[in-house]
């Protein structure tokens, strides 16, 4: 059995950046990574893709520039799905490449498969060759998953959540987006500059709360001159997605009042990435929506165990979540640098227009 000093799971943000830092220090690390990709939500589902289509959108459909030399843009030819995607895979695939070399220059040993928990030193590796290593300090950083509401009839071709949304075959008509949070609202907005007629259906009466009451007003605002209409105070009962495309399908809504739409998106909340790693079984304390809970030091109840980003829950960003990574490292092997996380960070939010504040609210 190879032993290690620190054991990965995961190279999405957090994970990638905890374990070059330890390699940096001259620790011996091993990196488990279940898909054949690295970057994880960040790089392959969420922060780079979302962003990457709210800039082709842009481009596209050249909403900074109408009106400004008193002509619309047009491009010379109908807009497909391939035009709108094209850009986020690309970007995808350059910034896999860019994680495995990060970890192969500090000699980090990865390891393809799904990882399990065997004790609070031993990771069983399932994948095309079964192994079990052992590490003295182990960080688990398996990110999370779209939730999914049993009331609701996923297929992935029309109804979707916000991993599947990355994946469409056909721009819609018409889309429903459920909650207004930062992936409902930065969604909502790339499709209204599209072209395509968008409803978000928010269960509050504001969006963002975490943002100042002005910002989020003054969102508000721009998205309704962007043709995003805006159901507060609202909610789904019913989904009825009819087998065949040419009918729409049907949102049967808290108020009484039926939207039909052509997609429909749920993106209200997301769980800690924990199947399969057999955190009970070893007695990790998991907390709300299957989130580890963890310490100042990210450490979780068992002491030589870490965890980092959004398998901790909030705030759940790329940046925080790297920050992480390299705390859970300074406290594991001492290396007497950076110690604790900033009291305030910037929260930036990529709809059209951008959303952006740090500190406290007025």
């Amino acid at each position: 059995m190879e032993n290690f000093d620190l054991i990965v799971v995961g190279s999405g943000p957090a994970g990638e950046k905890a374990a070059v830092k330890a390699a940096y220090f001259g620790y011996k690390v091993a990196l488990i990574e279940k898909y054949e990709k690295f970057g994880g939500a960040g790089v392959q589902t969420g922060t780079l893709p979302s962003k990457t289509l709210k800039e082709t959108a842009l481009y596209l459909s050249g909403i900074y520039q109408k009106g400004v030399f008193g002509v619309d843009k047009a491009l010379g030819r109908e807009t497909g799905v391939h035009d709108f995607l094209y850009r986020k895979d690309v970007v995808t695939e350059q910034m896999h490449k860019i994680v495995r070399y990060n970890l192969e220059k500090h000699k980090v040993k990865v390891f393809t498969g799904t990882a399990e928990l065997l004790n609070t030193i031993q990771v069983k590796i399932n994948g095309d060759l079964e192994q079990t290593i052992e590490g003295k300090k182990i960080i688990i950083a398996t990110g999370s998953y779209p939730y999914h509401p049993p009331q609701i009839p996923f297929d992935n071709y029309r109804i979707h959540d916000s991993d599947t949304i990355l994946n469409i075959k056909r721009f819609p008509k018409s889309i429903c987006i459920v909650g207004a949070g930062v992936i409902g609202c930065e969604y909502a907005t790339i499709f209204a500059a599209m072209g395509v007629k968008t409803f978000i259906v928010n269960d509050r009466d504001k969006i963002l709360g975490f943002l100042d009451e002005a910002v989020s007003d003054a969102l508000v605002e721009q998205m309704k001159k962007n043709n995003v209409n805006i159901l507060f105070n609202n909610s789904v009962e019913d989904i009825q997605c009819p087998e065949d495309d040419e009918h729409l399908i049907a949102i049967s809504l808290k108020t009484g009042e039926t939207l039909k739409v052509d997609m429909f998106l749920f993106a209200a909340g997301r769980s800690g990435q924990l199947k399969g790693l057999n955190c009970e079984g070893v007695g990790l304390e998991i907390g709300k929506r299957e989130t580890l809970i963890v310490n100042d030091k990210f450490q979780t109840n068992i002491s030589n165990i870490y965890a980092v980003g959004d398998v901790i829950g909030f705030p759940a960003l790329a940046s925080t979540s790297m920050e992480q990574g390299r705390i859970a490292v300074t406290h594991m092997f001492d290396t007497e640098d950076m110690d604790s996380l900033a009291d305030t960070f910037p929260h930036g939010i990529y709809t059209i227009p951008e959303v952006s504040m740090v500190g406290l609210t007025d």
